[in-house]
C-alpha cells in the first residue's frame, strides 16, 4: 500500500514536523519510501510516498511514549542478548545516516528490519538484500555500509578466537 505525505518546514521547529508520519507508520512495516523536497510560494516542503504494509501479526508489544505516539517494540522478540551490541551499532549509524540525509532513522531501516540484519548478519549484498524490506535501492544506498559495519563487528571475536588458538 502507498501513502503521500506532504510536511512543510516549520521555522519555529527548524525543520519538518514529521510526527504525523511517525504516528501513521508506528503500527506498519515500512518497505521502501521516496522523498522530495520542493518550493512553492517561498515555503519548503517535503513530500514522502510510504510504501508499507500492515505490521505483521503475532503478539503486539505497543509502548506508549510522553507524547501519546505508540511505538511497535516486537522486533526485540528477535533479538538475543549477543545480537544487541549489533543492533545498538546498527542504530547509532542510522541516526548518524539520518542526520547526515536530513530524514527521520525509521525511514532509513525500521527497527524490525535492523534486528533482523543483527540476527542474520549479512556480508554480501545478496544476503543483505534478503532482509524483507531491503530492495534495490536500499542495496545500491546503504548496502556497502551495513556490510562493513556486520564484518568489522565480528572482528573482535575472530581476532580472540585466533588468539586463543595460538597462544
Amino acid at each position: 500500500m502507498l501513502k503521500v505525505f506532504t510536511i512543510k518546514f516549520e521555522n519555529s521547529l527548524e525543520s519538518f514536523n514529521d510526527s504525523g508520519l511517525a504516528d501513521f507508520l508506528a503500527d506498519k512495516e515500512l518497505i521502501r519510501w521516496t522523498g522530495r523536497y520542493f518550493e512553492h510560494k517561498n515555503e519548503h516542503y517535503w513530500t514522502v510516498i510510504a510504501e508499507y504494509s500492515p505490521a505483521s501479526s503475532g503478539v503486539a508489544a505497543l509502548t506508549t511514549y510522553k507524547s501519546g505516539a505508540k511505538r511497535d517494540e516486537r522486533y526485540k522478540e528477535l533479538l538475543t542478548e549477543n545480537d544487541w551490541p549489533l543492533f545498538n551499532r546498527l542504530r547509532e549509524w542510522r541516526a548518524e545516516k539520518g542526520r547526515k540525509d536530513g530524514v527521520p532513522p525509521y525511514i532509513i531501516f525500521t527497527n524490525f528490519q535492523l534486528a533482523r540484519i543483527a540476527v542474520t548478519q549479512p556480508v554480501s549484498l545478496n544476503a543483505f538484500q534478503q532482509i524483507e524490506g531491503v530492495g534495490d535501492a536500499k542495496r545500491e544506498k546503504y548496502g556497502n555500509d551495513i556490510i562493513q559495519i556486520v564484518k568489522s563487528f565480528g572482528l573482535p571475536l575472530q581476532n580472540d578466537a585466533i588468539k586463543g588458538q595460538h597462544g
